[in-house]
Order: structure tokens, then C-alpha cells, then sequence
């Protein structure tokens, strides 16, 4: 992955397009205008835009009023806690999201934005050294009180996730608050893989995993 920039804070997106997406080349897309753009920004240390390639157990639906999970997610990392908002209201910003909205989403029409997609902000607490990767595992769970590592919530074999969690990049992230809709896990944790296969050695030790492919990034 080229031009890899460590954050601190980010905002976690979670959301599906509309049914006739693929058809319409969205992940060219993504890659031609949408992730440029942002990556383009001041305040934004990266924004990578991630498709899921497979899941088990409990995803958080695509959005407020649907019974579907999300099919995409992408992390807006931040040079700072004011970021969000800076970068909201940033001129080709606010004219690149409705864009996004009228060509994209499910419910171009909806007066509650939480129709189409989740935005959550999300503070990193732990990482390990190594190399942001085209392939991520996102382990979300409900975090506990403590500082300790994300796995010592969610895995019954602390231990192995924790050997592996030093062969990987690893992150632990705390959800902090809700920008937009109802996400619901409190904690995320990502492994940063190789390859996909790699998954499979956490794969039985999580109940919820989703395994993400990288559809754009920094250039």
C-alpha cells in the first residue's frame, strides 16, 4: 500500500451503495474521484475505502431503518480531533457529497442522512509495528472499562490472538462517539493481513469478524 500515514483518530464509515453499484463501476469510482478527493485534504492523513469480502457473526446493519449489513466501510484518518468537521465543511467536500448521495446511495431522498450510511469516531489506544496492508480483518466488539487490548474482550484464547497480533499490523480502536446513525460495537480491532488466508487463523477464535478488501487508498 503506497504513502501510508499513521493517525490516531479517525472516522469509521460503515454503508452499502445502491443495488446497481457494480454495474455502474463504483469501486473505479471510488478509486478515480472519491478517495482522491478526500486524500486531497489538509486535515486528512488518509482515506482508504475497504469493500467486505466476508463476514461471520453479529455486522452492524448499512443503516438506520434497514435490516441489511453494511457491504462497504472506509476509515477517514485525521491529523487531529477537529478534523471531521474541518473536513466537512471544506468546499469540495461539501460539494462532493451530495454527489456521492444523488448518484450513490440508497435513499438519495432521505432527510435523515443515517438512511444511507454510519459515521463513528474512533480513537486508536494500541497498535503493533508493521505495514497497513490491502487485506484487513475488522474484529468489532463491545469494549470493556479497561485499557488491555481489544482481543481480551472478544477472544476465548487470548493467548493465540495475541502471538498472531505480533506477526500483523494490529490496531485497537474505541468507538467514542456516533456522528451519524447507531453503530453499535463500542471497540474495533484490525489485523492488517497478507493475504486473505491469514484470516483464518483468528477466524474460530472472534464470534463477529469481517474480512475487507482495500478498493482505494492514498497514491
Amino acid at each position: 500500500m503506497k504513502n501510508t500515514q499513521d493517525f490516531d483518530v479517525m472516522v469509521f464509515d460503515t454503508y452499502s451503495p445502491r443495488s446497481d453499484a457494480a454495474a455502474r463501476n463504483y469501486d473505479q469510482w471510488l478509486a478515480d474521484v472519491d478517495c482522491p478527493l478526500f486524500n486531497g485534504l489538509d486535515m486528512v492523513a488518509g482515506y482508504y475505502c475497504w469493500k467486505v469480502a466476508k463476514a461471520k457473526g453479529n455486522r452492524a446493519p448499512c443503516a438506520r431503518g434497514s435490516g441489511k449489513p453494511y457491504t462497504y466501510f472506509g476509515f477517514f484518518g485525521l491529523n487531529d480531533e477537529s478534523g471531521f468537521e474541518a473536513m466537512m465543511s471544506d468546499p469540495k467536500a461539501e460539494a462532493h457529497v451530495p454527489v456521492w448521495v444523488s448518484q450513490w446511495s440508497q435513499h438519495p431522498d432521505a432527510a435523515d442522512m443515517a438512511e444511507n450510511f454510519f459515521f463513528s469516531f474512533a480513537r486508536k489506544t494500541q497498535a503493533t509495528p508493521g505495514q497497513m496492508t490491502e487485506t484487513a480483518l475488522l474484529v468489532p466488539y463491545d469494549r470493556d472499562t479497561t485499557e488491555s487490548s481489544g482481543y481480551e474482550s472478544w477472544s476465548n484464547n487470548v493467548s493465540a490472538v495475541s502471538a498472531f497480533a505480533e506477526t500483523v499490523r494490529y490496531e485497537s480502536w474505541v468507538v467514542e462517539r456516533q456522528l451519524q446513525g447507531d453503530y453499535a460495537p463500542t471497540g474495533l480491532d484490525l489485523f492488517y493481513l497478507g493475504d486473505a488466508s491469514q484470516a483464518e487463523t483468528l477466524w474460530d477464535l472472534t464470534p463477529n469478524a469481517v474480512l475487507g478488501t482495500l478498493v482505494a487508498g492514498p497514491v
